[in-house]
């Protein structure tokens, strides 16, 4: 009742004052609080550049070891395809206008066959750890959840053509050229060469060996194409996380 009677004798003038008093703590109050929430964005969001940063750099070392890997692996693919591709020139053409070791050599760069495995260890963990919504370039979160997926279809081939190289093709040429004479055209320069000649007329006139080679020159060409696709692609990608790392 004190407090009650105390209120109703306030005059105006000094209602006016508590009035003011009280919006101005009350106003004080909630500013203060804004700029605690602020400033604890201001930090939140400094964390996460940070973090991104770190992700970021590291990505980056990995797409441009990913880069250099189907550099080499397209090199060898092409060798691969052009070999294929002369020697079905030869096949409609006379073969005894070239040298032995020439010939040793373009049926032992048919046989190229690598495949292009990327790493991805760096883009698993930020899907898998949570952290893809620290990166802000939405294209570059679209080359995190897809890129892996979209190397399938070239390792699928490289891999079929891996076995198609192992099951089909060495057998068939072997049965004519040695493979000793073939691999020391692939690095293996101290394999010597076979006891047993070539058999090179038979050779250019068997209709298994050639069909192999057409089929090896399909799909090599079709396997480089997709290979060439994916690399623009990384390329782009790379260049939008290089920029992302420089802001």
């Amino acid at each position: 009742m004190k407090i009650i009677k105390r209120i109703l004798f306030i005059n105006r003038n000094d209602l006016k004052r508590y009035t003011a008093y009280a919006f101005f703590e009350i106003t004080l109050v909630v500013i203060g609080i804004l700029i605690a929430v602020m400033i604890n964005d201001w930090n939140e969001s400094r964390k996460e550049r940070r973090v991104e940063q770190v992700l970021l750099t590291a990505l980056n070392k990995e797409m441009a070891a990913n880069y250099a890997f189907l550099t080499t692996v397209i090199h060898y693919q092409e060798i691969s395809r052009d070999a294929s591709f002369k020697l079905l020139e030869i096949y409609s053409s006379d073969y005894k206008k070239y040298k032995a070791s020439a010939l040793d050599s373009l049926f032992g760069a048919v046989q190229w066959a690598w495949s292009f495995e990327p790493k991805v260890s760096v883009l698993n963990s930020i899907k898998t750890t949570g952290k893809l919504d620290v990166i802000r370039d939405e294209n570059i979160k679209a080359f995190i959840t897809s890129f892996e997926e979209s190397t399938k279809g070239a390792q699928s081939i490289s891999l079929f053509m891996r076995d198609f190289m192992r099951n089909q093709y060495v057998p068939s040429v072997s049965r004519f050229v040695s493979q000793r004479n073939r691999v020391r055209h692939l690095g293996f320069s101290e394999v010597a060469d076979s006891r047993f000649p070539a058999a090179y007329p038979a050779l250019f006139n068997d209709r298994e060996v050639e069909s192999h080679l057409t089929y090896v020159y399909v799909w090599r060409k079709d396997e480089v194409y997709i290979l060439k696709n994916i690399q623009e692609e990384l390329k782009k990608s790379m260049d939008l996380v290089s920029r992302a790392i420089q802001q």
